[in-house]
């Protein structure tokens, strides 16, 4: 069961963990 809520949630945690990892990989 989820929520519209928890689903907005987890997209934008999702957007961060992406932006984060991107930032990473784009590191020499």
């Amino acid at each position: 069961m989820t929520s519209p809520r928890s689903r907005a949630a987890c997209r934008t945690m999702c957007l961060k963990v992406s932006s984060t990892q991107k930032r990473f990989v784009l590191l020499p």
